[in-house]
């Protein structure tokens, strides 16, 4: 009986692990992407506004 529960628990520690993997990742790219997008966008309109202004 003790063996059985610990297996049963194992396989649902395990499929919890599977199915919260993506979840957990969406989540970890929802917070991640935002912040350098906005780096991104702004090391890119710095260096338009660098090469617009050298250019004049």
């Amino acid at each position: 009986m003790d063996k059985s529960t610990s297996i049963l628990i194992i396989f649902g520690a395990v499929l919890a692990l599977i199915f919260l993997m993506p979840i957990l990742g969406a989540v970890s790219l929802i917070f991640i992407i935002p912040p350098v997008f906005i780096v991104a966008v702004n090391t890119l309109s710095d260096k338009l506004s660098h090469y617009l202004s050298s250019n004049e």
